[in-house]
């Protein structure tokens, strides 16, 4: 068998300890053919190539980063907005119930009779004030001056005095007069034109008589 060298494969003949084309010496000489020698070297480099990285090494070298969402800033500009609504509905509220007038406050000061309506029995009949006037005061009292009242067979000045409060969502009067014994009657109210006239209602128990009493209130 025909040595060769095995770093170049060159054939070597027999004693000669040396290779004389690339001078490799007779220890790095062997006996196995140059061609036995180069399959080894490609079978060693075919598995060296099929090594491959573990699966879970992988490189992020390259690759984007993952984008954290942005906050929507329409979602917060709705919440700013409905909030604002919220506080502001609330500040009317608290204005509303501080600084609105209730019916007692609304009735102290001085009213101008305007018109009296009766029904008795179907027959309606309605009269003017004729100038009467009723003061409210804060401490319940009330007093009425008519400038025509009929006493006595003829039309005087007259003025009856008592006192008012409201009770279960009516407006009551207390009456003392010098000709008529004194009284205590209930109506009906409500407010109109601004607050600025009261209409009183009263129905008897008998459903016979009926009253209504319309009041404007009179700058001083």
């Amino acid at each position: 068998m025909t040595r060769r060298c095995n770093k170049c494969g060159s054939p070597i003949p027999d004693g000669i300890n040396f290779c004389s084309k690339c001078g490799a010496t007779t220890e790095q000489i062997i006996e196995k053919p140059f061609i036995e020698n180069q399959e080894k070297k490609i079978s060693h480099n075919n598995k060296k190539s099929q090594i491959q990285k573990p699966s879970f090494i992988k490189s992020n070298y390259g690759q984007k980063k993952p984008e954290i969402p942005k906050p929507d800033k329409s979602k917060k500009g709705i919440i700013l907005v409905i909030s604002i609504l919220i506080i502001v509905i609330f500040a009317s509220l608290i204005v509303f119930f501080f600084l609105s007038e209730n019916d007692e406050d609304k009735l102290i000061g001085t009213w101008e009779l305007e018109s009296t309506k009766s029904n008795i029995n179907g027959t309606i009949s309605t009269n003017k004030g004729n100038g009467t006037i009723i003061v409210f005061k804060s401490d319940n009292t009330y007093k009425i001056s008519f400038e025509s009242y009929f006493i006595d067979g003829k039309y005087q000045p007259h003025t009856d005095k008592g006192t008012w409060k409201f009770e279960d969502g009516k407006l009551c009067f207390n009456t003392k007069s010098d000709d008529v014994a004194t009284q205590f009657i209930c109506y009906n109210y409500r407010f109109t034109n601004n607050d600025n006239k009261i209409i009183l209602n009263e129905k008897y128990s008998s459903k016979d008589f009926s009253s209504e009493i319309t009041m404007t209130y009179k700058k001083i």
